[in-house]
């Protein structure tokens, strides 16, 4: 009954996307690409809890869980690192699925299919591969992503292994073309 209840809440998040025509349109719990970090927490929290946990540190990460009742578990956003205004550069929302990748794999087919009737005319494309963050190549990452003007929708789904300090996850991120090129040419570099 809950992940009947979830995919309700996730199907239903989606259906103001189809009026989005601007990046600021699309949001995550009311956060949107382009908005100032400062406007959700404090900057002293920001600094306090921010890392950069890339061998790049163009971008810093700061990540908080939303309150219950929320559609997602927590949030992670991207933000320059040297940006006195931390403006949001990629936004995730994540659920957690501890030890349940399977379970990711079903809502996140859900929210694919409600995405393709809302982006059917955007390309999309659909991959699974290891994960850049793992160096064992034991972790694996299925992906789906929607190519639009400024960036990209993804679906992913994360399945970590046993030597990664991560939590199996469904994220749906929105990312800018800027920190798409950084996180895929130089942040594990």
């Amino acid at each position: 009954m809950k992940r009947l209840l979830l995919i309700l809440i996730l199907t239903f998040s989606f259906q103001t996307l189809t009026k989005a025509e601007d990046i600021k349109d699309f949001q995550i719990e009311g956060m949107s690409i382009g908005d100032s970090l400062l406007d959700y927490t404090s900057k002293q929290e920001i600094i306090d809890t921010s890392n950069a946990p890339y061998n790049s540190k163009k971008f810093s990460m700061y990540s908080k869980l939303f309150e219950e009742g929320s559609k997602y578990d927590g949030y992670l956003v991207h933000y320059k690192t040297d940006d006195p205004k931390f403006i949001i550069k990629a936004l995730q929302g994540m659920i957690l699925f501890k030890n349940n990748f399977s379970e990711c794999l079903k809502i996140k087919k859900t929210i694919v299919s409600d995405l393709d009737q809302t982006f059917n005319d955007m390309k999309k494309n659909s991959w699974q591969s290891k994960h850049a963050a793992d160096k064992s190549g034991k972790s694996i990452s299925n992906n789906t992503e929607f190519s639009l003007k400024f960036g990209h929708i993804r679906i992913i789904c994360n399945d970590w292994s046993d030597n990664m300090e991560y939590v199996d996850k469904l994220a749906v991120s929105i990312v800018t073309k800027e920190f798409d090129y950084w996180i895929n040419n130089e942040a594990y570099d």
